[in-house]
């Protein structure tokens, strides 16, 4: 009967968590560099480091915008890429882990994990 409750308890474990959730997380760890360094990077409008610098991206199902803002330089926004976790077809099978690896964004995986942005300098307003 006590094996009977712990192969019970386990296979509930297995169908209450994502495997990408367990496996992989729900954050990337993702380089950003700009020239000039110095610039500030924004990840869906929260500050998160100044260039260079490596930072953890949390995943998401959404959109995944950033922003590198540096004074004196135009604002460059680039969409973070991202495809498809390969350990959340371990869920093929079990809806409730496919849905918590969807809610935590676990499903998705950011790629590439490195960004540099070559920033442009503003122009001069013309003073005729």
């Amino acid at each position: 009967m006590k094996k009977t409750l712990n192969a019970s308890m386990l296979t509930l474990l297995f169908m209450c968590y994502g495997c990408a959730t367990i496996l992989s997380g729900n954050k990337d760890f993702i380089r950003f560099d700009s020239t000039p360094n110095g610039a500030v990077v924004y990840i869906n409008g929260i500050e998160n480091c100044r260039t260079p610098c490596s930072a953890f991206v949390k995943r998401q199902i959404n959109e995944t915008l950033m922003e590198v803002k540096l004074e004196g330089y135009e604002t460059q926004k680039i969409t973070i890429h991202k495809r498809l976790d390969e350990h959340s077809f371990i869920n093929l099978f079990l809806i409730p882990a496919w849905v918590i690896d969807w809610a935590t964004g676990a499903m998705m995986r950011f790629e590439p994990k490195a960004y540099h942005v070559t920033l442009v300098p503003k122009a001069e307003p013309n003073l005729k």
